[in-house]
C-alpha cells in the first residue's frame, strides 16, 4: 500500500464527501441507536454476566468462575462502561457505540486510500465501503462489537504504517499498543505483524531494521493472544457452551477454501447475505474462481508489490479462522478487516488522476445499489425471528432451519414451524436442535388434537430428552398419569438435552411425583440436580413449583 498521492489540507470537496459519506451511514443506521432489546443470539450472554460487576477485581473474579464466555477483556470493558452508562442516565447506548465506531473504521479506511487517490474518485472508494450491505451484520449486532475494536485498532495501526515517511520507535511503540488492544478485542487480527512487518520491508533496505523493530514489538502480545486463546478455547470455552470452538484439522482444506471463496463472492457479488452460510453453496465456488482470476489479472497489469500488499491484508485474518477451521463456516463480521485488502485492490485498478473518467462513472451507481441493498438488510437484526427467517430464505442451512423453527413456534406460529422442523428433519435429522424443535412444534400446534401429537411423536422415532418431555405433557393433558410420569422419567434419563431448562423439567416431573403421592420425590429431584450440574438453576426449579400444577 505504497503511498502515491499526498494531500494538500481540506479542500471543499473533502468536507463534502465527508459529509455525504457521514449522512448516509446516519441514515442508514440511525434507526438502530433508539434500539434498547438486545438478542438472545449472543448478546444477552456476552453483556448480562458484565451487568452487576463493581470493577476489575470481579471482572477477574467472573473470567475465573466461567460466567465470562471469550478472552476478549476490551470488548468486555466497553460493554461494561456503557451499563454503567446506561445505569447513571437511563439511555441505552449498545447500538449508537456501534455506529460510531463504523464511522472510526470508515474515516480509517479514507485516511489510507487517501494515499493513492482523492477527490471523486477516493470519496466514492469510501461511500462504497460505508454503505456495502455485508457490514450490515457488523453494525446491527451488538455481539459483533469484538470486530469493530478490533478492526478500527487494526485500521490504526495499519495507517501508522502505510502513512508514515519516516520510521521511528515511537511508532514501534505505538503500533504495537493498537495491535495489542486489537487482539485484546478479537484475535482474528492475530497475524497483523507479519503484514505490517513486510509492509515496511518493501519499502527498501533503508526500512528493514524499522521492519524487525516493529515485529519485535508486537512480538509479545502477539505470543500472548495465541497462548491464552489456544489454552481457553482448548478448555473453558468447551465447557462454558458444551462444543469445540475449532472442528478436526483433518479433512477441512477445502471447505477452508470455499469460505474464503464466500468471503471474497460477499464483497465483490453481495446478492445473499445472511447470518449464516452453507459450504455447499454454489456463491462458495463463484468466489474462489473470481478471487484467482482478479488475482492473477492484478498481478499481471498492476504494480506486483501492492498486489501482493492487498491480497496478504484480504488474507491475514481469514488464515486465522480456516486453517484451523472454527465451527463457523462464516460469518461476515469476519470481513471487516479483509474487505480492506479488496477495496485497496479495486483502488489500484481506478485511474489515479484526478479528472473523473468512465470507470468512476459507472461505478458511481454502485452506492445506491448498496444503500438500497443495506436498507433492507438492517431490518432483519431487529429481532431473533426476522433474523433467521431471512437466513432460512436467502441461504437454508440446518442450523437456520433450526433456529426459524424454534421462533416461528415462540411467535405462536406453530404449524409453520412444524413443517420447518419436518424440512430439518428431511435434511440432516441428526441436527442437536432437531428434537426440540420438533417435539416443540407439535405440543404448541393448535391444528392437532392430542391424539394426532403423540402420533407425530412416537412416529418421528425421536427417544428421550425433548420428545420424552413432550409426550409426558400430552399424556398429562388426556390424564394418564401412569404414562405421563414414564414420559419424564425417561426424559430426565439424560439431562443434557436440556440444558439451561433442565430445571423447568424436573419440575414438571417432580409436581407429578408429589401429586402421585411417591416417597421419593426428593431423592429423585437431588439425582437430577446433581447430573445437571452447573446448568441447574434452583430459581426456575421453584417458580415451576409456584405455580398450579398442570
Amino acid at each position: 500500500m505504497a503511498a502515491t498521492v499526498e494531500s494538500s489540507g481540506v479542500r471543499w470537496p473533502d468536507l463534502a464527501g465527508a459529509a455525504l459519506v457521514l449522512l448516509a451511514v446516519l441514515a442508514l443506521y440511525g434507526p438502530l441507536i433508539p434500539q434498547t432489546r438486545l438478542l438472545e443470539r449472543d448478546d444477552q450472554r456476552l453483556v448480562e454476566p458484565l451487568r452487576k460487576l463493581a470493577g476489575p477485581g470481579d471482572y477477574v473474579d467472573a473470567v475465573r468462575a466461567g460466567r465470562i464466555l471469550d478472552v476478549q477483556p476490551v470488548r468486555d470493558l466497553s460493554y461494561w462502561l456503557e451499563l454503567r452508562f446506561e445505569a447513571a442516565t437511563g439511555l441505552t447506548p449498545f447500538h449508537a457505540t456501534n455506529v460510531l465506531l463504523w464511522l472510526l473504521a470508515v474515516a480509517l479506511v479514507q485516511r489510507l486510500l487517501a494515499v493513492r487517490h482523492q477527490g471523486f474518485t477516493l470519496w466514492l472508494l469510501v461511500l462504497l465501503f460505508a454503505l456495502h450491505p455485508v457490514f450490515v451484520g457488523s453494525v446491527a449486532w451488538v455481539a459483533a462489537r469484538k470486530h469493530l475494536l478490533s478492526a478500527v485498532f487494526t485500521l490504526g495501526a495499519t495507517v501508522l504504517v502505510v502513512r508514515a515517511k519516516h520510521w521511528s520507535a515511537g511508532k514501534s511503540a505505538a503500533t504495537a499498543a493498537l495491535y495489542s488492544l486489537a487482539v485484546a478485542s478479537q484475535p482474528i487480527t492475530l497475524l497483523w505483524p507479519l503484514w505490517g512487518a513486510a509492509e515496511l520491508w518493501r519499502r527498501g533496505p533503508t526500512e528493514r531494521r524499522s521492519a524487525v523493530q516493529l515485529f519485535l514489538a508486537c512480538v509479545p502480545s502477539l505470543l500472548l493472544a495465541a497462548a491464552v486463546n489456544f489454552l481457553y478455547y482448548r478448555g473453558a470455552y468447551v465447557q462454558q457452551v458444551g462444543v469445540e470452538k475449532f472442528v478436526d484439522a483433518e479433512g477441512t482444506g477445502g471447505v477452508a477454501l470455499l469460505s474464503v471463496g464466500r468471503a471474497f463472492a460477499n464483497l465483490v457479488f453481495p446478492v445473499a447475505l445472511a447470518t449464516q452460510y452453507s459450504p455447499g453453496s454454489v456463491l462458495n465456488l463463484v468466489g474462489l474462481a473470481a478471487l484467482v482470476l482478479v488475482a492473477a489479472v492484478s498481478l499481471k497489469f498492476r504494480p506486483r508489490g501492492d498486489v501482493l500488499s492487498a491480497l496478504g491484508f484480504f488474507a491475514f485474518p481469514l488464515l486465522v479462522v480456516t486453517v484451523r477451521m472454527t465451527s463457523i463456516f462464516l460469518s461476515d463480521p469476519y470481513l471487516l478487516v479483509p474487505s480492506v485488502g479488496v477495496a485497496w485492490l479495486l483502488a489500484l485498478w481506478l485511474p489515479g488522476e484526478r479528472k473523473v473518467r468512465a470507470p468512476q462513472v459507472a461505478l458511481a451507481l454502485v452506492p445506491l445499489a448498496f444503500a438500497v441493498a443495506s436498507h433492507a438488510l438492517v431490518p432483519t437484526w431487529s429481532s431473533e425471528s426476522a433474523l433467521w427467517a431471512h437466513a432460512a430464505e436467502v441461504e437454508p442451512t440446518p442450523n437456520a432451519l433450526a433456529k426459524h423453527a424454534y421462533y416461528l413456534a415462540q411467535q405462536g406460529r406453530a404449524h409453520e414451524a412444524l413443517e420447518v422442523a419436518t424440512r430439518l428433519g428431511a435434511w440432516e435429522p441428526s441436527h442437536p436442535e432437531y428434537p426440540l424443535v420438533l417435539a416443540r412444534a407439535v405440543f404448541l400446534d393448535s391444528t392437532l388434537d392430542v391424539e394426532r401429537k403423540l402420533e407425530l411423536l412416537h412416529a418421528s422415532g425421536l427417544r428421550g430428552g425433548w420428545p420424552a418431555y413432550f409426550t409426558g405433557l400430552l399424556e398429562l393433558q388426556r390424564g394418564h398419569r401412569v404414562e405421563a410420569g414414564a414420559a419424564l422419567d425417561e426424559a430426565l434419563a439424560d439431562a443434557t438435552p436440556f440444558k439451561a431448562e433442565v430445571a423447568t423439567v424436573a419440575a414438571e416431573a417432580h409436581l407429578l411425583c408429589l401429586q402421585d403421592g411417591r416417597v421419593d420425590c426428593a431423592e429423585r429431584t437431588a439425582a437430577v440436580r446433581a447430573k445437571a450440574g452447573p446448568a441447574w438453576n434452583e430459581a426456575r426449579f421453584q417458580a415451576r413449583l409456584a405455580q398450579q400444577p398442570r
